[in-house]
């Protein structure tokens, strides 16, 4: 079994903000106000930049989901939109030259 806490969205959804996986050595004190659950699943691989998969529990039938949250943007991000976008220009740029070459050239 794996304990479970999380912030209430609504009559049937919370947001997992604590994972226990030895609830045996919480006290009945901790266990307050928390769930157990069979199984506790991994989140989709890779998130989109700048979000990051946030786990969900449905209170009617147990099971956990994972939902995509926006996040600030890591240097890390930044670096990557940053790159993204030079390659995206660069090959506009390529696109460009062949149609100025192809109309230059085919002029003649």
């Amino acid at each position: 079994m794996i304990f479970i806490k999380g912030e209430k969205i609504n009559e049937n959804k919370i947001k997992i903000i604590l994972v226990h996986h030895m609830p045996e050595t919480l006290t009945e004190e901790e266990k307050i106000g928390g769930y157990f659950i069979e199984s506790m699943p991994e989140p989709p691989a890779h998130a989109p930049i700048g979000h990051v998969y946030v786990p969900f529990l449905n209170l009617e039938t147990k099971e956990v989901f994972f939902e995509l949250e926006s996040r600030p943007l890591s240097q890390e991000d930044l670096m990557k939109q940053k790159l993204n976008e030079i390659e995206l220009l660069q090959e506009r740029i390529e696109l460009l030259q062949q149609a100025l070459d192809d109309l230059l050239l085919g002029g003649m």
